[in-house]
């Protein structure tokens, strides 16, 4: 049977299921057993339910991120909440490589807002999870079958993408007739009248809004509050679930939560909406990233009102595409670049001759990009035609981005699609890679060779081994081929950093191109917009998004 997804993926769907079998088969066992705390009954089942729910969502940022993306900067594993919001946000501005969910779906922008709209459902269930994991209290039955119920539909509509349904072929059900949320919302507010303790009141209100049917599009008030008092009620916190239950059932909502307006940027000292450089950012030579990084910004911009474009080193550029704003300690997780900090950087891949730089990444670590199209379409007025076209072809992919829409047909995409496609083929043909470098004499060491072809089988990324052989002490001839040609099969975030520093080796010139190219495909694939494919566009493009 042919692998359609990373076995880091497949491991995660797997023991989703498994997780949701032991979940129902827990809510069939009799009950047998005294509790003292009736609260207990269901907190493993609950918890089950939730991690199945997580796992499979965790498959699927894995599958369109890679495994790293389910760590935290401090290689911590994060929280259910966090990578469910995470992977929600990703599902509503999708990137090429979240083209496996909708593989061989007729309308997928429609199956992926079923999918949000079922995603929704389950920010519940982590709080639910929470409260079953981490403090012993569970709903009841008849809501923990509801909630079960809705994963289920969830998997089953993740399961219409052909690369997904191999995998998620059998996925176990709960025997029971389903209650309907209403039935199980009017009797639980029955229950509520009666109750006569915070900690009764705590555990039917959770109940109730747990088997809510529809969630808003924005978080409510009240989600941050029920996981408090699902883990250690407090009156305020049950006073404020029992306010809200009036608007929350039915379900309309207000916007509760809006962001902050984007703080101009622009370098000007008699501007007083102007962000104020720091003295530390003008000194003449620089040792940290971060110094660095805000004076190609202050240069690029006070150059920008002179007419002169001068975008940041291409070099310094992709270490920063390799490292990451957070990791280097430019921005904070969960923060953004204004359009007049990000433009620079954007220029800097847009302006090179050949191979565009990385750009995508910083398109979507930008706030504004309304301002960030208008910017660029001023700097293209400073270029020549080339420039210009690189530009448009930029403000379209931002405008697709912006909209949650594929972007329209472009050379540059096109180009980008069909080494991706070169890419897949040579990775499926490294064994007569290896064979043939006997013939060539530019043969590997067996020990590297065997550890080479299972990498490739378990899908490990190969900068870590390009490093490695580049540090061997195998002759000149036959490093410089294996180097340039794992070069040619780089596709994974993971290899930026091997990338990157064959860029920086003058002695690598023959992998230059291929680094260059391996860059812009890594930067299109996780951070590009869709792209709008026909039969005209070309064929191949279609086979590798479909």
């Amino acid at each position: 049977m042919p692998i359609f997804l990373r076995k880091d993926t497949i491991r995660l769907f797997e023991a989703s299921l498994e997780s949701l079998s032991l979940a129902i088969l827990s809510l069939g066992l009799p009950d047998t057993k005294y509790r003292r705390v009736e609260a207990t009954h269901y907190a493993a089942s609950i918890g089950l339910i939730g991690s199945s729910a997580e796992l499979a969502v965790s498959a699927c940022y894995v599958q369109a991120r890679g495994p790293k993306i389910l760590l935290t900067n401090d290689g911590m594993y994060k929280s259910a909440k966090q990578i469910l919001s995470e992977f929600i946000a990703l599902l509503k501005s999708p990137t090429p490589q979240l083209s496996f969910i909708s593989n061989g779906v007729d309308k997928p922008d429609e199956h992926r807002k079923i999918l949000l709209d079922k995603l929704k459902n389950l920010r519940l269930l982590a709080t639910a999870r929470a409260g079953g994991l981490h403090a012993g209290r569970g709903p009841n039955r008849a809501t923990c079958v509801l909630l079960a119920r809705n994963l289920v539909l969830f998997l089953e509509h993740l399961s219409k993408s052909a690369k997904i349904h191999p995998y998620l072929e059998t996925i176990p059900k709960p025997h029971d007739e389903i209650v309907e949320y209403t039935a199980i919302i009017n009797d639980l507010q029955k229950k509520l009248l009666s109750a006569s303790t915070d900690t009764e009141k705590s555990e039917i209100l959770a109940n109730i809004y747990l088997v809510l049917p529809n969630m808003p599009d924005e978080k409510p008030e009240w989600i941050d509050v029920l996981e408090r008092v699902s883990i250690a009620p407090k009156p305020s916190d049950i006073n404020l679930l029992l306010t809200s239950l009036e608007t929350a059932v039915p379900i309309t909502f207000r916007k509760t939560v809006q962001g902050e307006k984007p703080i101009s940027a622009i370098i000007n000292p008699s501007d007083p909406n102007a962000i104020p450089i720091a003295p530390h950012y003008l000194k003449s030579e620089f040792t940290q990233i971060t110094d660095k990084f805000f004076a190609d910004i202050a240069n690029a911009n006070g150059r920008l009102s002179e007419k002169i474009i001068d975008p940041p080193p291409h070099q310094f550029v992709n270490e920063i595409f390799a490292n990451g704003l957070e990791e280097l300690g430019i921005i904070e997780e969960g923060q953004s670049l204004t359009a007049h900090q990000a433009w620079p950087f954007i220029v800097s891949g847009l302006i090179r001759q050949g191979t565009i730089g990385p750009i995508w990444f910083f398109v979507r670590k930008t706030t504004d990009l309304s301002q960030l199209q208008a910017i660029l379409k001023k700097v293209a007025k400073l270029g020549n035609k080339r420039f210009k076209n690189n530009i448009q072809f930029c403000v379209g992919g931002i405008e697709a981005v912006k909209n949650k829409v594929p972007a329209e047909q472009n050379e540059l995409f096109r180009k980008t699609i069909e080494y991706g496609n070169k890419v897949e083929i040579k990775k499926n043909n490294l064994k007569n890679f290896i064979d043939k470098s006997s013939s060539i004499d530019k043969v590997l060491p067996d020990v590297m060779s065997q550890k080479l072809l299972i990498l490739e089988e378990n899908e490990e990324p190969l900068g870590p081994f390009i490093e490695e052989i580049i540090q061997s002490d195998i002759d000149e001839n036959s490093k410089g081929y294996w180097v340039k040609t794992l070069t040619e099969m780089c596709e994974k975030e993971e290899d930026l950093y091997a990338l990157v520093e064959i860029l920086k080796e003058p002695d690598r010139v023959g992998a230059h191109t291929a680094s260059r190219k391996a860059i812009n495909l890594i930067d299109f694939q996780f951070y590009g917009p869709e792209v709008m494919l026909t039969s005209a566009f070309t064929a191949t493009a279609k086979s590798r998004r479909a």
